[in-house]
């Protein structure tokens, strides 16, 4: 099943509540050849909005379906959606969690922990 196909799948079956955006991690590589066990690896700080509760004066910086966003490492609720046995994690996010919006062929790279 395609990325799209399964993004579209969740979002009717996950609804955010009103003042919450959800958010689809982008896939986070290490540069290098180390194999990191998961629990020391940090978290993707880079996502695309899949659905947003953010009624009128509440959504002021514009948020919309789509978008790519850089958040914080520790910021939201990391979930994990299973819809017909396939996994998707998801980020629950406050319109205040959000730092960055990236736009065309911006690009993110992550740093290790000295930059």
């Amino acid at each position: 099943m395609s990325t799209a196909t399964q993004v579209e799948k969740t979002t009717s079956v996950v609804e955010a509540m009103i003042g919450r955006i959800l958010v689809k991690p982008s896939d986070f590589h290490y540069g290098g050849k180390i194999v990191i066990p998961e629990k020391h690896q940090r978290r993707p700080t880079v996502g695309t909005i899949v659905q947003l509760n953010l009624p009128g004066d509440s959504n002021p910086n514009k948020f919309e379906v789509g978008q790519r966003i850089v958040y914080g490492v520790y910021s939201g609720t990391p979930v994990l959606i299973t819809i017909d046995q396939v996994e998707t994690p998801l980020i629950i996010l406050t319109p205040e969690e959000v730092l960055v919006r990236l736009h065309g062929n911006a690009e993110l790279k992550e740093a290790g922990q000295g930059y």
